[in-house]
């Protein structure tokens, strides 16, 4: 009986496409084992360089920290007072719960509010020190010295402090003692003039002090040579620290030693223009007085030793007294005399009786 046979292509690709997948199958299950073996026989072998397996416990702390942290108990509060290294220990709920105090401290009592005169006090010192700092600068604080403020005190203001400057500048010289008797005496004149004039002139005891000190020192500039001492001696009376004066009488007593002879105080010197309107008054009557005394003692020899003076309508009389003849004062008073008739317009008249 005859059979059909099958195509043969057909038959064997699909038979040899299962064994195939099952030939595959069976390797991969089976290459695990064959390999393992190969690799420990290799290991075995000796000069074989194959790096070893980590072993498993290396993985170990990957693992650690988590079993650490789930398994940790919990660790006493004393850990949040313990110091920084011991507190690293501690775990996160721990010093989280430690981190708030079981009881609130004490507040510090609140302080009073602060009132508007408290809060400038600081500033009104400030400026307080700053208007004492300036007024030092100008010179317009006064210093608190021993000084006449009224007529009767300048009559008993003694000693003058022009003696020292007269022994500074003229140590040991023959014009030494000279010169400090005339100024002594041309003072003396001057101070009968300020009290009999007042009523005239109308100036304070300050004004006296100054003028005695000019009279003494009128001449100082004879130290640099006769002509044209009255300016030099102005210049060593504003220069000289010797002389220890406040700066505004130093200023106004150094014009009453230039104004002594020559010119009359005037607009264009810058040292007189440079004061204020009451202090020139002031200044031209003064000099008008310490002229007329140093033309009393025009010769150097006391001839003249006291003055009484007449108050007369337009007209002011003097009658000089002494031990000597003092027609030449009495020619020189009516020539140096002349700002005085300028300034309070009035006439001179001088008596000089015969002895």
């Amino acid at each position: 009986m005859a059979t059909k046979k099958r195509p043969a292509g057909k038959t064997g690709s699909s038979t040899s496409r299962s064994r195939q997948q099952r030939q595959g199958q069976s390797s991969t299950t089976t290459a695990a084992p064959r390999n393992d073996s190969a690799e420990l026989l290799q290991a075995s072998l000796p000069g074989t360089d194959t790096p070893q397996p980590a072993p498993e416990a290396a993985e170990a702390p990957a693992v650690t920290p988590v079993v650490a942290e789930e398994a940790a108990p919990e660790q006493p509060k004393e850990c949040a007072a313990a110091a920084p290294e011991v507190q690293a220990g501690c775990p996160e709920e721990t010093m989280k719960e430690e981190a708030v105090p079981a009881e609130e401290p004490e507040r510090a009592p609140a302080e009073a509010p602060v009132t508007a005169q408290e809060a400038a006090a600081p500033q009104k010192k400030a400026r307080k020190k700053d208007k004492e700092e300036k007024k030092a600068k100008t010179g317009k604080k006064r210093v608190k010295v021993a000084g006449p403020e009224t007529a009767d005190a300048a009559h008993d203001w003694t000693p003058l402090p022009c003696e020292a400057l007269l022994e500074h500048l003229l140590p040991g010289s023959p014009e030494l003692e000279a010169t400090r008797r005339h100024g002594q005496h041309v003072a003396h004149l001057a101070e009968q003039l300020f009290d009999q004039l007042q009523p005239l002139h109308g100036l304070d005891g300050r004004w006296l002090y100054r003028l005695r000190i000019a009279c003494c020192l009128h001449d100082i500039g004879f130290a640099s040579g006769r002509k044209g001492h009255h300016k030099k001696g102005m210049r060593i009376v504003e220069q000289d620290t010797s002389l220890a004066l406040l700066p505004e009488d130093r200023s106004l007593v150094a014009q009453l030693v230039r104004y002594h002879r020559k010119a009359w105080p005037a607009m264009r010197h810058r040292r007189f223009a440079a004061l204020g309107k009451k202090d020139r008054e002031a200044l031209n009557k003064a000099a008008a007085l310490i002229r007329m005394a140093d033309a009393l003692d025009y010769r150097h020899m006391e001839a003249v030793r006291d003055v009484a003076i007449d108050l007369q309508p337009g007209k002011v009389v003097l009658t000089l007294s002494g031990a000597q003849d003092c027609a030449p004062e009495q020619d020189r008073l009516l020539v140096k005399g002349d700002l005085f008739m300028h300034i309070f317009g009035v006439e001179l008249e001088c008596v000089c009786p015969i002895l």
